[in-house]
């Protein structure tokens, strides 16, 4: 986390932060009569990326060029807003300034003294650009004021802050391929892609290949998590011969460790999470980027972008179910959860689904659990209010592989790590709104989806009967009763829930049976 210092009329009136994560924070320090902005009050607590990033971007320059000149003088990204205001924020446009720690005594003590450079002067300077004997026209001790319409290059500050130029600094962990994804020369890529892997050397490649898009529309992300086998070599080649992949290899973190890396690494528009083991179909990915190309050009980025997502089986048998979503979800057009119908039982959002905006996916402030299977779920739900427009375009872009031995869906597996399962039902349900703070469409779907969580938690207790898993079982019922007992008594009254709680003997063997039933019929068996 890196910090800056809020200078207004020579007096510090708050903080701004940048995350880990590259999330964008201020805060008010002390006591002011008028805000910095009518768009954080004073009274309004913390700010978060989506309220701080326009004020940013509206004290740097308006031009691209000018931006992409500043960044490359001090070594960072003009995607950057905070890393371009700790060169040049003690002169940005308007009246508000920033200063890290070791030069705030100056900007409060000093603001030197505006003169003008003669055209002769400024002739000077540019020749000896020209020609190469200066590394920049800006002279040492001088600041400028860079922002757009507000460009003064005949203008110096002689008590100002200029750093030196320093190297070129990214985000990357590691990465092998030669392309600099910070480079200001680059545009940023339509769609980030993470991979998440871990001992999946044996059908890696398999993944990669279907994520193959020439152009630099595209960027992968593999996140090797502490593999044991080969899984890092065989990224590291592949992206040796592929420009738009890179690797980051780390400690073992668990699935949900994996992805909060490489979400903190994507630079894309949208974002899109693939399970080493699985894949996307080439078709559906190059239909989808188009739609994504023209929304971009048009200025419309919407929050969230549903795909379908296809079942296939390991062993190559020939049946195939996908999931869709016609009818229920706006198609063609980007709408908002006022136009979201009616989800069915076997229709749920899922990861596969997904692809966010990247920049309302760390807005959500989602962290998943390390060292924890099933995070699939939270990341299907928690960052799902933080969304405002959706659009669904119907292509069955995820391939998501089922039937593998030892698979974490796989009812042999579930029964034994029930514990895992309970501990991200609890944070769904830590994340589930209060009545009314969101939509009665959105509201309705988050009901849906936690309660298929209940029922896979509840059947598989059910099924195993032994005294761990049916405690796990009670626990959830009561933490829910304690904790949201409207949402208890939302889950009650469905016949789902109904069909969970039947007395008896039928209470044993109903709700396990239908469960079977319903994994037969979508062959998930």
């Amino acid at each position: 986390m890196r910090s800056l210092f809020v200078i207004l009329d020579r007096s510090v009136v708050g903080e701004l932060i940048q995350t880990d994560g590259g999330e964008h924070r201020f805060s008010y320090i002390g006591a002011r009569t008028a805000p910095i902005s009518l768009s954080m009050p004073v009274d309004g607590g913390q700010f978060r990326h989506r309220v701080v990033d326009p004020f940013l971007e509206g004290l740097l320059p308006d031009q691209a060029s000018v931006r992409e000149a500043l960044a490359a003088r001090y070594g960072v990204s003009p995607r950057n807003p905070f890393a371009l205001l700790e060169h040049i924020g003690l002169d940005c446009a308007g009246a508000v300034r920033f200063a890290d720690a070791e030069h705030l005594t100056r900007a409060l003590d000093d603001d030197g003294e505006l003169v003008a450079l003669s055209e002769k002067e400024i002739g000077a300077r540019l020749a000896a650009l020209e020609e190469g004997r200066e590394p920049s026209w800006i002279a040492p001790g001088e600041g400028w004021s860079p922002a757009g319409s507000r460009f003064r290059p005949g203008w110096r500050r002689s008590a100002g802050r200029v750093p030196p130029p320093g190297p070129m600094v990214t985000r990357r962990v590691s990465r092998s391929g030669a392309r600099p994804w910070d480079d200001p020369g680059v545009s940023s890529p339509l769609l980030s892609v993470v991979v998440p892997a871990y001992n999946s050397a044996d059908f890696l490649l398999a993944c990669l290949e279907t994520l193959v898009v020439p152009g630099g529309e595209v960027e992968v992300v593999v996140v090797d998590d502490g593999s044991s086998d080969a899984t890092g070599e065989v990224a590291e080649g592949f992206a040796s011969a592929h420009e738009d992949f890179r690797v980051i290899r780390q400690e073992n973190k668990g699935h949900g460790g994996a992805v909060n890396t490489g979400v903190a690494a994507a630079t894309g528009t949208w974002i899109k999470v693939v399970d080493s083991d699985d894949a996307l179909d080439p078709v559906a990915l190059a239909r989808v980027l188009t739609q994504l190309r023209e929304w971009r050009d048009q200025g419309v980025e919407p929050d969230l972008v549903v795909t379908n997502f296809v079942y296939m089986r390991a062993d190559r048998r020939p049946h195939r179910h996908a999931v869709r979503y016609p009818r229920i979800l706006p198609q063609g057009r980007v709408g908002s959860w006022s136009d979201v119908g009616r989800f069915r039982p076997d229709q749920y959002l899922m990861m596969h689904a997904l692809m966010y905006r990247t920049e309302v996916l760390r807005d959500s402030g989602m962290r998943l659990p390390e060292h924890c299977f099933y995070v699939d779920n939270l990341y299907s739900f928690e960052p799902l209010i933080h969304v405002d427009s959706l659009v669904y375009i119907n292509e069955d872009l995820y391939l998501y592989t089922i039937g593998r031995e030892g698979q974490s869906v796989s009812d042999e597996v579930i029964v034994t790590r029930l514990d895992q399962h309970d501990r991200v039902n609890a944070l769904m349900l830590e994340a589930m709104p209060r009545t009314g703070e969101v939509g009665p469409e959105l509201e309705a779907y988050l009901i849906h989806i936690y309660l298929m969580s209940c029922v896979v938690i509840t059947t598989m207790a059910l099924r195993s009967n032994t005294p761990a898993n049916l405690a796990i079982k009670d626990r959830l019922w009561a933490r829910m009763e304690k904790q949201r007992p409207d949402v208890y008594t939302k889950l009650r009254r469905k016949t789902l829930g109904r069909v969970l709680h039947l007395p008896g003997r039928a209470g044993r063997t109903v709700p396990v049976l239908g469960y079977h039933v319903a994994r037969r019929v979508l062959a998930l068996n």
